[in-house]
């Protein structure tokens, strides 16, 4: 994707980059590839791109491995993002997942299951797939992110879907994929209700963990530690082989023990001293959006 900033004028900085909206619904911009091919593929882009430069001021490399950096010429490059990924990797049993995790997971675990039952509640797991996600069942997604982003006593979440422009294009993208048999949408039901939802991406033998919601009221319960519990017993059953947490470091990511992946978010400038000006008023003039309360 090529865009100019600013829109018109007599220096404008021409910027390519990988497409997708913004940061928060597109989780890592980046090359659509094996992991195992990105350098490879990366070798022949940047390769295309250093052959036509006067097409561009700018490139930025988004979500790019470790292993892959050595093929971008490393003196025209800065680092503007590094965003660490999560991936467990699932045995055949939750039992042996079980048994790896710390002595405080497993008591969370265990108080959010027994906690339920003491007061008498009755816990169901229920999966939509391809052929029966609806409205309703996005209709209580968008509903519960909301909610848990609206709560005033727990960690602040940003309510990545308050615009009608978000939730339609997540209702697009899920209808597509969902066609393809892509998708999940995990609902943790306490008594018939639903109070914890969960969206996924099924890809082969991974799935991807996307945004989630749930019911403020039920948080003494741990019913997202419960909803994540679940889903690895209902991935491990169907034979996925990594559940993969998504992007950014959390504590609720952590406690599954899961591999780190470093993905690295790149600028690089053309030799141009007109580039490397333009680029450089880009940078000041962002950071100086950023101190603007």
């Amino acid at each position: 994707m090529r865009t100019y900033e600013p829109g018109f004028g007599p220096v404008r900085l021409c910027k390519v980059q990988f497409f997708g909206t913004d940061p928060s619904l597109t989780e890592v911009r980046g090359l659509v590839c094996r992991a195992e091919h990105q350098s490879d593929a990366l070798y022949a882009l940047a390769k295309h791109f250093s052959e036509n430069e006067n097409n561009w001021d700018v490139f930025k490399w988004s979500g790019l491995r470790s292993d892959a950096l050595s093929q971008l010429p490393h003196d025209k490059l800065r680092t503007e993002r590094i965003l660490p990924d999560y991936v467990v990797n699932l045995p055949d049993r939750w039992e042996a997942l079980h048994a790896t995790l710390s002595n405080n997971t497993r008591k969370s675990i265990r108080k959010g299951y027994e906690f339920l039952d003491r007061d008498g509640h009755r816990l169901a797991l229920r999966v939509a797939d391809s052929a029966n996600i609806d409205a309703e069942t996005l209709h209580r997604f968008f509903r519960l992110h909301q909610a848990r982003s609206s709560a005033a006593d727990m960690k602040q979440h940003r309510d990545n879907f308050h615009t009608a422009q978000s939730r339609g294009f997540l209702d697009d993208v899920i209808g597509k994929l969902a066609s393809r048999g892509l998708v999940r949408v995990f609902e943790l039901e306490v008594n018939g209700e639903v109070v914890a939802s969960r969206i996924a991406f099924a890809l082969g033998r991974d799935i991807y963990l996307y945004f989630s919601g749930f019911e403020p009221s039920w948080k003494k319960y741990g019913v997202m530690t419960t909803l994540v519990v679940e889903i690895i017993k209902w991935a491990i059953e169907q034979g996925f082989s990594a559940l993969n947490l998504s992007t950014g470091k959390d504590q609720s990511k952590l406690r599954w023990m899961p591999t780190e992946i470093v993905l690295h978010d790149i600028v690089q400038s053309r030799e141009s001293m007109r580039s490397q000006l333009v680029a450089r008023s880009e940078l000041w003039r962002r950071r100086g959006l950023k101190a603007v309360p």
